[in-house]
């Protein structure tokens, strides 16, 4: 039988599923990074997919097996801006948080002013969370129930705290509808390839383009994609495409509808070609020497599910960690990356 998110404290572990609408008040951030990977680690292999948006409660509930267990009650964060914003830096940890905000496993507010002590509160029970040697302590709390009212008072008057970078799994959903399954794992793993530590001008939305363009998705369903995956509405992309294609990182091609006007499709531009030609792992997809069977061009090894698009007007596909390092190579020399901070 699988049991809900646990905490090993000093004093032994803490079953957080056993706090009926628990709220977490005041959390360090030791505390806070211990308790969301508690909740992640309860979730199933498939939880990275979202639920879609047109679902409801109640037709999840509806089609839910008769045996599987209800969804938990949301976990309340009520922390301190800081602390809140360190748990939620970077684009992989914001969207690991992101990942339990969407199907609202987890809700986040500002704490306006630091509490005596951190405390786990439920319905019906109360722990204070004391950290000393050697490690974190529970100490119940005899009145539960003045405490929760005190701090649900709290929470009524505190604001949300917002993540505007997407999971995954919304990624995920966004390109496979709008695009397909292999261009949405693609980017998943162009997501994943490490930054570079030394300058890093790789952000999201350009890691998106660039798999776009190498698959020659369509410039219209590229930019509602990423709309709808939540990296940026389609007026950013009309600017970063625009940028992109000044920088000859990408280019487009008309492509003849049989009615109304011809659509455009995104391709690599000349500049990122030029650079990606001259790499070694260019080299040997053109030659056959990267050990695939020539079908492809890829052997998956980069990170990627092997399924790579084709430049324009080239039979050569270049596998997505060539274009990604041509990419940073042409930024990194143009002094910078030709994108606007997130907005």
């Amino acid at each position: 039988m699988a049991t809900g998110p646990t905490l090993e404290l000093a004093t032994g572990r803490l079953r957080l599923d056993r706090y009926a609408d628990p709220m977490l008040v005041d959390p360090d951030p030791h505390l806070l990074s211990a308790v969301l990977e508690a909740v992640r680690s309860t979730l199933p292999p498939a939880a990275d997919a979202p639920v879609r948006s047109s679902e409801t409660s109640t037709e999840r509930a509806l089609s839910r097996e008769p045996d599987a267990p209800a969804d938990p009650d949301p976990l309340v964060v009520l922390a301190r801006k800081p602390i809140l914003t360190r748990a939620t830096e970077g684009f992989d940890r914001a969207g690991e948080v992101a990942a339990l905000l969407e199907p609202d496993l987890l809700r986040l507010r500002v704490l306006a002013t630091p509490q005596p002590n951190a405390l786990l509160l439920g319905r019906n029970a109360a722990t204070i969370l004391v950290s000393e040697p050697p490690g974190l302590h529970a100490v119940p709390v005899s009145d539960p129930g003045e405490l929760r009212g005190q701090y649900e008072d709290l929470y009524d008057r505190s604001d949300p705290f917002t993540v505007r970078t997407p999971s995954r799994g919304r990624i995920f959903e966004a390109f496979a509808d709008r695009c397909d399954t292999a261009i949405a794992s693609d980017l998943l793993s162009a997501l994943d390839i490490p930054p570079d530590p030394a300058d890093d001008v790789l952000d999201a939305r350009l890691r998106a383009a660039m798999v776009a363009a190498l698959h020659g998705v369509d410039d219209y369903e590229f930019r509602r994609a990423c709309e709808e995956a939540g990296l940026g509405s389609p007026s950013t992309f009309t600017s970063v495409k625009r940028r992109l294609t000044d920088a000859g990182l990408i280019t487009t091609e008309r492509v003849a509808q049989p009615v109304g006007r011809p659509r455009q499709r995104l391709r690599l531009g000349p500049t990122l070609m030029a650079e990606a030609s001259g790499s070694d792992a260019a080299a040997g997809v053109k030659d056959g020497s990267d050990g695939s069977d020539g079908s492809d061009g890829s052997d998956g090894s980069d990170g990627s599910d092997g399924s790579e698009g084709q430049a324009a007007g080239e039979d050569t596909i270049l596998p997505t960690r060539v274009v990604l390092s041509a990419a940073r190579t042409v930024l990194v020399r143009s002094n910078g990356s030709p994108l606007d901070p997130e907005d």
